[in-house]
């Protein structure tokens, strides 16, 4: 009878666990975005922190310092680029004429193949409509969340190294790091964050440039579009200044569109897309293309914004998993 009542206690044990870790998602997830990103921020620019605090010798003083350098750096920019791009984007499709796009590509199209590419413009533009909509009513929350992530920064700059100890320390995890994996998992995670996200930034600020330089229109808004273009891979920046710089050609801007074209191929293409991106992700912690197109686009849809980052590193991690549990690698 005790046995069983030990049982019971065990389930019951059981059971209230998973009812507290519910909840305990159904609190934080309003904040998974801050978290998430503050997790990003913090694998990026630990080094950073040890280098201060190796200076300083204050743990407190080199993560206040470090997280006022990422405002600057990041977090003000940023402001000032989603301010000018919702600006931009509103411009452009004043401007936009759906029809100039219909008269250049009509003559080499049949009526019904024409009829489905008005269809798709005019839904493109309802979606860019809708989704700068959706970005001006969440701006309280994403700035609710910009707090939560500087909160949480600043103590994993602080208390990183108690928390890897601690860690550590656990039986399971110190089995798993006997075995490689937490090597094997960093590798991924810095595959993805650097050779993924990081990669796909720096080409949306040098696709910036290339546009300001050559004249085209609203290129915030087009340099948007190289980011998101830059994290699908098999897609890449290509997908979009081509496009662009062939319609420069057809308006008569000659110089602009083949000077856009051989900027964007050499800068975009060949030195960020080609040879930065093969650096970063190297042969350990290398991802598939499918792993990494289903993992943004899957995580865009459950996530938003954060699931560019998260998506692939789930996926890329539950792979990592079943190798080292069934190939035992």
């Amino acid at each position: 009878m005790t046995s069983e009542r030990v049982e019971y206690s065990k389930y019951l044990t059981f059971l209230a666990f998973l009812l507290i870790l519910f909840i305990t998602y159904l609190i934080a997830r309003p904040f998974f975005s801050g978290l998430i990103w503050a997790f990003v921020l913090g694998y990026l620019f630990y080094p950073a922190y040890l280098w201060l605090k190796k200076y300083l010798k204050n743990p407190t003083l080199s993560s206040a310092i470090l997280i006022l350098f990422i405002c600057l750096i990041i977090l003000v920019p940023i402001f000032f680029l989603v301010n000018t791009i919702i600006i931009q984007t509103i411009m452009f499709f004043q401007t936009f004429n759906p029809n100039q796009i219909i008269e250049i590509v009509k003559m080499y199209l049949n009526p019904t193949v024409l009829g489905y590419l008005t269809n798709i413009i005019q839904n493109l533009v309802s979606f860019f409509v809708s989704l700068i909509s959706n970005i001006l009513l969440s701006l309280p929350s994403k700035l609710i969340n910009i707090l939560i992530m500087l909160f949480t920064l600043f103590f994993i700059f602080k208390d990183g190294d108690k928390i890897q100890t601690a860690i550590s320390k656990i039986e399971p995890f110190e089995q798993l790091k006997q075995h490689g994996v937490f090597e094997k998992m960093k590798n991924t995670t810095s595959a993805i964050i650097y050779g993924l996200v990081l990669v796909a930034f720096l080409e949306a600020i040098f696709a910036f440039i290339g546009f300001y330089i050559f004249g085209v229109n609203a290129p915030f808004f087009w340099a948007i579009l190289i980011l998101l273009a830059g994290v699908l891979p098999g897609i890449g920046p290509s997908i979009i200044y081509g496009p662009i710089a062939v319609y420069l050609m057809y308006t008569n801007k000659w110089a602009a569109g083949i000077g856009l074209l051989i900027y964007s191929i050499i800068i975009l293409s060949i030195a960020l897309d080609w040879i930065l991106r093969t650096k970063f992700i190297s042969d350990k912690g290398k991802i598939h293309p499918i792993t990494a197109l289903i993992g943004v686009l899957g995580g865009i849809s459950i996530f938003g914004f954060t699931g560019i980052v998260l998506g692939p590193l789930i996926l890329a991690l539950f792979i990592l998993w079943l190798k080292i549990i069934f190939l035992k690698k």
